[in-house]
């Protein structure tokens, strides 16, 4: 029998700030993409926006969407949106778990495997999959997700995709 790597699971407030930290690591690595062509195109639908600052920010805008800028930084942030995406599920830890020292693991506290991980996060984000089947049910079935985090406030800190999956998140001991 492998003897438990983790102990002691992780308090709801953590696992909420590194989901906090996640979603703002997230959004300053997709900032490049929204600037170059999420506002622009915003801007051209609003003109009460209109000043000459804006006029010549457009422009820009314009010059780094027509040249190699504009499209190596969406392609920049595209991969690093990838990478960032894919470290919870094959490594079982996201960049802001691994900075407040959280870790995914099996229920009994024994390490996972990328497989493990990968079938946390297909449980976890099952309301992504169900989107382009109905948007309705996609939305429900994320609601559900949502609110099943708040389980993790209980006694046993499980959220609802941790309960599916067999998985808990834990505490990363400190080396003695």
């Amino acid at each position: 029998m492998t003897q438990p790597a983790f102990t002691s699971k992780a308090s709801f407030g953590k696992r909420a700030l590194a989901s906090i930290l996640d979603a703002l690591a997230v959004g300053i690595i997709v900032l490049p993409a929204l600037l170059i062509y999420v506002i622009p195109s915003a801007y051209t639908s609003m003109p009460e926006l209109a000043s000459s600052e804006m006029d010549a920010l457009m422009m820009a805008v314009e010059g780094w969407q027509s040249g190699g800028v504009g499209t190596a930084a969406v392609v920049v942030s595209a991969l690093l949106m990838v990478v960032y995406i894919l470290l919870e599920p094959l490594t079982g830890a996201s960049p802001a778990k691994r900075v407040l020292r959280l870790q995914i693991a099996r229920q009994d506290g024994t390490s996972g495997n990328w497989k493990f991980f990968l079938l946390r996060a297909v449980v976890k984000n099952c309301s992504q999959f169900l989107r382009p089947i109905s948007a309705a049910l996609s939305g429900m079935v994320s609601l559900v997700m949502t609110l099943g985090c708040l389980a993790a406030l209980g006694e046993k800190r499980l959220a609802l995709h941790d309960i599916l999956a067999k998985s808990a998140v834990y505490d990363v001991p400190h080396a003695s």
